[in-house]
Formats: structure tokens, C-alpha cells, sequence
């Protein structure tokens, strides 16, 4: 039985409607927005290093990131930086010195989710300059391009281009091991066994489920916060200088990013090693990284 074009055209829009109802229809019951991110809470900032360190409490379980913003008094937010899921903590380096800054953090994830915003902070960004505790430095070992060892050596040349009260290199408070990360977490320079607990901000004194580690076990078994090319590298590989972090970061380079697209400062921050130094470093990752 033919049927007249009105007829057909009829048809066809029933069925199409009929199919639009259907597709709505399973929409509604099969696709999952999922639920929503849990916000950050407990947002802490401290001057670091010449620079505000900020810290706070990871709520959400399936984050893929942290979308960090900062103003200044009176002005709108704008978007800083991000960092990656279980990430709780970033170090804004780019700062004016003197000048006021506030700061909110928020999860985000899959398909533009976000959630609600942290608490807000607000600090004073310190000198630029970084401080050395003068009652730490400690006099040069002399080396005569022989044997280099760890206590002998190395440790000496930490404390006297650092010194203990120096943020940017030996203090503990921006050290937070990350168990899910292998336990890599900010590195300290601080003789001392770290690692076990957090020792700043809304976590401090809660345990991270990693074990304390002295500071050659730090250097010599863990790879290095800061990546290079999206690719770990261990802070200290023995017998490969090129491929130890501990050394790109005295020798000039590469240096890995404090945040993506953020690249990373040479150490130390108060200027270039000697490149006798730089030499003596060298010798001691060649040997072997001797302790």
C-alpha cells in the first residue's frame, strides 16, 4: 500500500520524536554526573624562601588537580597556577617583596567539575634576599681532588651554602612526604631523619605513612619532587652525575618545574657555587656517592 508524502512526512516526525523521548528518557537513567568534589579546607600561607609557601587539607577523593588563585586587596582573583591530584601544597615564587597577596584554592576534575573554594588567606610577600643563619656556616673542608665522602665533604658544603635557618634549602617545614608519590615530597637539606610526619600547616604532626629517613638516605633513594620532561630523576643516582637532580640543580641545569609550566630555580638561591664545588659534587656522585 503506497502512502502520500503527507503521510510519510508525518511518520517521520512521530518516529523522530518518539526516539528523542527515548534517548532522553535513557539519558536520565544511565548517565552518572557523579558526585560532586569535596572543597579544600584548612588554607595556610608562610613566608619561604623569599617567596609564600601555601599548604592545605586535600577532601576530595577523585580530584585530578588543584586550581590555585591569588589578588591583591581590593582586586578580582585571577587563576595562578595547578598542580596535580594529591597535590596539597605550592610555593609562589613570583612575588613583588613587600606587597600583600590573598590566596583561595579549589579541587577540580573530570569534564570542568570543580568544587567550592577554600578558606582565604592573606600574607606579605619577605625579601627576595634569602637570609643564612651566619652561626651555622661552617668552614670549608679542603679538597684536594682526592677520595670524597658524604660526612666529610658534601655535608660541610650544605651547611656553609645554606645554613639550617635558610627556607629555601635546609628547614622542614615545606618537607611533606607523599606516600602516594613514592614518599617524594619537597626535599630538606636538614641533617636529620624526616619524612614520617607533616611539620607545617592543617596536617602537622599527622603521620604520612612514610618512614623517617636520614638525609643521605633521602638523597641516594629518593627521585626528586620536581620532574624534568614529565620523568622522575633520583636527587642523587650514584655514578651518574648528568642523571642526578642534586647536581643538575648546583651545575646549571635542567632544572624540573615548582609548578607546570613554572620552572624551578638553580641552588643555591644566594648564587653559583665555586666551581670547585661544583667539581668536588661531581667527584663524589662519580665515586659512587661514598657515605
Amino acid at each position: 500500500m503506497k502512502h502520500s508524502i503527507a503521510q510519510r512526512l508525518a511518520w517521520i516526525l512521530l518516529s523522530a520524536s518518539a526516539l528523542a523521548a527515548a534517548g532522553a528518557c535513557g539519558s536520565s537513567s544511565t548517565e552518572s554526573i557523579g558526585p560532586s568534589l569535596a572543597a579544600p579546607s584548612g588554607l595556610g600561607v608562610t613566608p619561604m624562601g623569599g617567596g609564600l609557601h601555601l599548604v592545605w587539607t586535600d577532601n576530595a577523593k577523585d580530584e585530578a588537580g588543584f586550581a590555585v588563585e591569588r589578588k591583591e586587596p581590593g582586586g578580582p582573583f585571577r587563576a595562578l597556577a595547578s598542580v596535580v591530584f594529591d597535590v596539597a601544597q605550592y610555593h609562589d615564587a613570583n612575588l613583588v617583596a613587600g606587597k600583600t597577596y590573598v590566596y583561595r584554592v579549589r579541587a577540580t576534575g573530570d569534564r570542568g567539575l570543580t568544587s567550592a573554594y577554600s578558606n582565604e588567606v592573606t600574607a606579605v610577600a619577605p625579601p627576595t634576599a634569602v637570609v643564612i643563619d651566619a652561626g651555622a656556616v661552617v668552614d670549608a673542608a679542603v679538597w684536594d681532588g682526592g677520595v670524597v665522602s658524604f660526612a666529610t665533604h658534601i655535608l660541610p658544603l650544605i651547611a656553609r651554602s645554606c645554613g639550617p635557618g635558610n627556607s629555601g634549602c635546609h628547614i622542614r617545614d615545606a618537607y611533606a612526604a607523599n606516600k602516594a608519590k613514592a614518599c617524594r615530597g619537597w626535599l630538606s637539606l636538614e641533617d636529620a631523619p624526616l619524612g614520617a610526619k607533616f611539620y607545617s600547616g592543617p596536617n602537622a604532626g599527622q603521620s604520612t605513612g612514610c618512614p623517617d629517613l636520614p638525609l643521605y638516605e633521602r638523597l641516594t633513594t629518593l627521585d626528586a619532587w620536581q620532574e624534568i620532561a614529565k620523568q622522575p630523576r633520583r636527587y642523587v643516582k650514584p655514578g651518574d652525575p648528568a642523571g642526578s637532580y642534586f647536581y643538575n640543580k648546583i651545575a646549571g641545569g635542567p632544572y624540573g618545574d615548582d609548578a607546570p609550566g613554572v620552572p624551578s630555580q638553580g641552588m643555591p638561591l644566594t648564587g653559583a657555587l665555586p666551581a670547585a664545588d661544583v667539581a668536588m659534587v661531581k667527584s663524589w656522585i662519580e665515586a659512587g656517592a661514598p657515605r
